[in-house]
């Protein structure tokens, strides 16, 4: 991801994204987003995330939960998409 070519998703609540989430990650509706959310380049890596395994919105197994264990940063600015 740091290496670029990656679009990170996160597939929780408004809330818990704003709370903190992944760098660089938008916030989307894992049941209701449309092909104009996703990048325009259709080579493009993606990663969906939930808050933990127990999430089956999800791709990225270990969640922002994971992320967060494993030392990695957080941001907790932003706006989640509509």
């Amino acid at each position: 991801m740091a290496q670029g070519g990656v679009a990170v998703f996160d597939a929780n609540p408004p809330s818990r994204w704003r709370s903190g989430h992944g760098p660089g990650a938008v916030n989307i509706d894992p049941a209701g987003y449309t092909a104009a959310e996703l990048p325009e380049d259709r080579s493009a890596r993606l990663v969906f995330y939930c808050r933990d395994p127990s999430c089956g919105a999800a791709v990225l197994r270990a969640g922002l939960a994971g992320w967060e264990a494993a030392n990695q940063p957080v941001d907790c600015a932003g706006q989640p998409a509509s």
